[in-house]
């Protein structure tokens, strides 16, 4: 079992491999990052309000994002462009 510091290292660890197919850009994707890296991280915690996968923080911050911004598509990569395409009908 790992002890605090290990867990949040692994989960800082987790983060960092997804948000790496999250590149940066403009205003609205580095918002959409930063979205989907405090999501995620809410998300693995023991306590955590809701247990989501990546993909469903993923779609979560996507659906915030176009809230204000209706027409955003954001640069992603692997499977984050997968689950795009499925959700968007596009590309």
């Amino acid at each position: 079992m790992l002890n605090g510091i290990d867990k949040l290292e692994s989960m800082h660890k987790t983060i960092k491999k997804e948000v790496q197919m999250i590149p940066r850009g403009d205003k609205i994707q580095n918002r959409f990052r930063y979205l989907y890296y405090n999501y995620r991280m809410k998300s693995l915690r023991k306590k955590a309000k809701y247990k989501e996968s990546n993909m469903e923080v993923f779609l979560r911050c996507l659906s915030e994002i176009r809230e204000e911004y209706p027409d955003f598509t954001p640069k992603v990569g692997g499977i984050f462009k997968k689950e795009l395409m499925k959700h968007d009908g596009k590309w």
